[in-house]
C-alpha cells in the first residue's frame, strides 16, 4: 500500500514540475601542443642528408604563428639543447637563440646539458632574453646550497585549460657537461623531484605536461613511474618520435613525445581533454621544409647576427674528396671519427689519438669545405692533451672504449687497431706491433675527456696530462691548410667479434 502510493505521488509531481531536465555534459576542450628539442643552434636553414635549405627558426615562427591562427588554444615548448652547434653559439654564446625564441612565441623552455656549455653565469644571462617571467625552468637543479636555480614549473591557461608545464634535466645527462662547467649546479633525481611536485599541482590543474632532457627510453620509464603526468615532451636522444608513444594506466595515459634535432621537424600533438585527462590524441611531425616561408622580423634578428660572421664563415679551407656522414658512431669506427683522430694524433706526434663520438657533431660534405662548416663539425672549445702512459694503462683505456661499444660515450681511435670482444679490447695493435703491456705510449685526446666527462673515469686515473693550448677545432684547420684535400682514412680499427653460435 505504502509502496504504492509513493509511486502515485511520484507520478503527480513528475506531471507537476514536466520533464526531467538532466545536466549537459561538457564538451571535450581542444588543445594543440607543437614541440622542439634539441634544436642546437641550427637559427638559419641547413642541408642535411641530400636535403637543401631546410629548417631555421624564422620558418618555426611562421608555422607557430599559421597553427595559433587556427587553433588559438595553442601551446610552444621545448625540450632544452637550445645551444651548441653551430659558429652562432660560438660567437654569440646563445643570446640570438633565446632572443628569436621568444620573438617566435615559445611558452616555455627546460634546460638541456649542452646549455650549460659555456656554464651557468652565461645560461642565466642569456636567458633575460626570453623575457621576464618566461627564462628556462627546472624542478631538479639547485645550487650548492640547495637552493633553486631556475622555477621548477609554469602554469599556464590555454582557452579554458590550466596546463602545469614542469622542468627537468637528466642526471646522465648532466654528467656530459664538462666538469668546469657544472660548477654552482647540482641535479637531483628527476624522479624523487618530480613526484612531490606532481601530486601538489595534480588537483589543481587539469594537464601535467613534463618538459624533459632525459632521453626518450629515460623518459618512457618516468611515464611508467608516473601515471599522473598526462605528456612528457622529451629531449637529449635526438629520437624520432613519429606517433606518441603511449603509456597505459588505470585511468590514465601518458604520451611521451620527441620531435628529433635541429629543427628540422616541429611536433605537433593535438589533444581533447576532459574530466583532467587527455580522451583522444593525434600526434605527427611537421617538416620545416622550403614552402615555408619565414618570418621576416625572425628572420631579420638572425640576419643581424650571422651577417658580422658570414665572411669569414663562408670562407673555403679544403675540399673532401668523399662525403663523411656523422652516423653510426656507437657501432665502432666511422669515417669522420677515423679522420677526426687522425688529425689529433698527427697534430701531436703521438702515437695514439682518442676522440669522443660525441664531440663530432655534423657531417662533412662531398666537395668544398668551409670555415663553417669545420665549426659545426667540432663547434666545442676543446683542447688537445696528450700524455704518457704503459702499455697497461692503454689496455685499460681501450678496455673502456671497448665497454662503450653500441652505446653513448662511445670513442674514435688513430694509431691502434682493437676486436671488442664483450667489454674487453683484444688482439690490440699500436702503429703496426702489438700491444707491448711494458712499453710507454704518447697519447693525444682532448681535455673533455682527459678530465673523466661522459663516463670515461678511467682517465682520472693518467697523470702528467699536458694541455696544448690548441683547440681541436684549429688543429684541423691546420691540417687543412697544410693539405687541403680530404681522403678517406683507413678503416677496420675497431672490430665486434661475432658470437659463435651454441653446438646444436
Amino acid at each position: 500500500m505504502l509502496r504504492h502510493l509513493a509511486q502515485t505521488c511520484l507520478a503527480a509531481a513528475l506531471i507537476v514540475a514536466g520533464p526531467v531536465t538532466l545536466p549537459a555534459q561538457a564538451a571535450p576542450e581542444a588543445l594543440t601542443i607543437l614541440h622542439t628539442n634539441d634544436t642546437h643552434d641550427h637559427l638559419e636553414a641547413f642541408d642535411v642528408s641530400g636535403q637543401k635549405d631546410i629548417g631555421g627558426i624564422a620558418r618555426r615562427a611562421t608555422l607557430f604563428r599559421r597553427i595559433r591562427k587556427e587553433t588559438p588554444a595553442t601551446l610552444v615548448l621545448d625540450a632544452g639543447d637550445v645551444f651548441q652547434g653551430t659558429p652562432l653559439f660560438n660567437f654569440y654564446s646563445g643570446e640570438p637563440d633565446y632572443l628569436t625564441m621568444a620573438q617566435a612565441g615559445y611558452d616555455a623552455v627546460t634546460v638541456g646539458n649542452h646549455d650549460l656549455d659555456n656554464g651557468l653565469d652565461n645560461l642565466r644571462l642569456q636567458a633575460e632574453h626570453l623575457g621576464k617571467g618566461r627564462g628556462p625552468i627546472s624542478a631538479n637543479m639547485r645550487d650548492d646550497r640547495g637552493k633553486p636555480l631556475f622555477e621548477s614549473h609554469r602554469v599556464l591557461t590555454v582557452g579554458k585549460l590550466k596546463v602545469a608545464v614542469i622542468g627537468a634535466l637528466g642526471v646522465e645527462a648532466f654528467h656530459a657537461v664538462a666538469e668546469p662547467r657544472r660548477r654552482g649546479v647540482q641535479v637531483n633525481d628527476p624522479l624523487q623531484a618530480l613526484r612531490p611536485l606532481i601530486q601538489k599541482l595534480r588537483p589543481t590543474v587539469d594537464l601535467v605536461v613534463l618538459l624533459t632532457h632525459i632521453g626518450h627510453e629515460a623518459e618512457v620509464e618516468l611515464a611508467q613511474a608516473l601515471p599522473e603526468v598526462d605528456l612528457i615532451v622529451g629531449g637529449h636522444s635526438h629520437t624520432k618520435v613519429e606517433a606518441p608513444v603511449v603509456v597505459k594506466h588505470p585511468g590514465r595515459n601518458t604520451l611521451v613525445v620527441q620531435a628529433f634535432q635541429w629543427g628540422q621537424f616541429v611536433g605537433r600533438l593535438d589533444l581533447q581533454v576532459e574530466g583532467r585527462k587527455i580522451v583522444s590524441h593525434r600526434g605527427q611531425l611537421l617538416p620545416v621544409s622550403t614552402d615555408i616561408q619565414p618570418d621576416p622580423g625572425v628572420a631579420a634578428t638572425v640576419s643581424r647576427y650571422a651577417d658580422r660572421i658570414a665572411i669569414e664563415m663562408r670562407q673555403v679551407v679544403g675540399r673532401a674528396e668523399v662525403e663523411f656522414p656523422n652516423n653510426r658512431k656507437r657501432e665502432g669506427d666511422t669515417p669522420l671519427g677515423n679522420l677526426v683522430a687522425d688529425v689529433m694524433r698527427e697534430s701531436m706526434g703521438a702515437d695514439v689519438g682518442i676522440m669522443n663520438s660525441g664531440g663530432i657533431r655534423a657531417a662533412l660534405p662531398k666537395g668544398d669545405l668551409t670555415r663553417g662548416m669545420v665549426f659545426s663539425m667540432l663547434p666545442f672549445e676543446n683542447y688537445l692533451v696528450t700524455f704518457s702512459c704503459s702499455g697497461v694503462e692503454l689496455q685499460r683505456i681501450l678496455d673502456f672504449a671497448a665497454s662503450r661499444y653500441g652505446k653513448s660515450g662511445s670513442l674514435q681511435v688513430s694509431g691502434v687497431r682493437y676486436v671488442v670482444d664483450g667489454e674487453r679490447a683484444t688482439e690490440v695493435v699500436v702503429g703496426d706491433k702489438p700491444l707491448d703491456l711494458a712499453a710507454q705510449y704518447r697519447v693525444t685526446t682532448n681535455d673533455y675527456i682527459a678530465q673523466g666527462n661522459d663516463g670515461a673515469d678511467v682517465f682520472r686515473a693518467i697523470t702528467g696530462v699536458g694541455n696544448t693550448g690548441v683547440l681541436m677545432r684549429d688543429a684541423f684547420l691546420q691540417r687543412l691548410l697544410r693539405n687541403p684535400v680530404l681522403t678517406m682514412p683507413a678503416g677496420g680499427r675497431i672490430r665486434k667479434r661475432e658470437a659463435v653460435p651454441a653446438a646444436p
